[in-house]
């Protein structure tokens, strides 16, 4: 089992912060543009305990379906997503919010497993982890951009 953590922090209440990561729609603009993320969902998508939201990717060229299901809801400081399909054998993202300095504190705590094993672990230590940093560093940057006081 691979963890990961990252946090940042934003100048901004809690409510807004929750707010915007509370709008599925939102989810395209947090992943970088190589992963061509598309979200086809239709509307009206609402964020709730047992919600289910599809959406495609492309690694590599090759593109991918993947459905995420909403564990846990707990607005406005935590929502937890796993994947029912997708490239991983697990995949469980938990996203909490709390006020911190006259802001809001952002963590990612995501625990997943490659595929196939050795071979899958193998493969993310020489592939699949930078894909992850290059996707964390991008929300990172956005995040930090899109909160900037206003």
């Amino acid at each position: 089992m691979i963890i990961f953590q990252e946090e940042t922090w934003v100048p901004r209440p809690l409510d807004e912060t929750f707010s915007f990561f509370n709008t599925p729609k939102n989810l395209s603009k947090l992943m970088p543009p190589f992963m061509k993320f598309t979200l086809i969902t239709p509307e009206p998508i609402i964020m709730k305990e047992g919600a289910v939201f599809d959406y495609k990717i492309k690694l590599f060229g090759m593109p991918m379906r993947w459905q995420s299901y909403i564990l846990n809801y707990n607005p406005p400081h935590q929502f937890v997503d796993i994947q029912l399909k997708g490239p991983h054998d697990y995949w469980h993202h938990e996203h909490s919010f709390f006020e911190q300095d006259g802001g809001t504190m952002i963590t990612d705590r995501v625990s997943y497993q490659m595929p196939l094993g050795l071979i899958g672990s193998l493969a993310d230590k020489l592939v699949g982890s930078k894909i992850n940093q290059k996707l964390f560093k991008h929300r990172e940057s956005f995040i930090r951009d899109h909160f900037q006081d206003k």
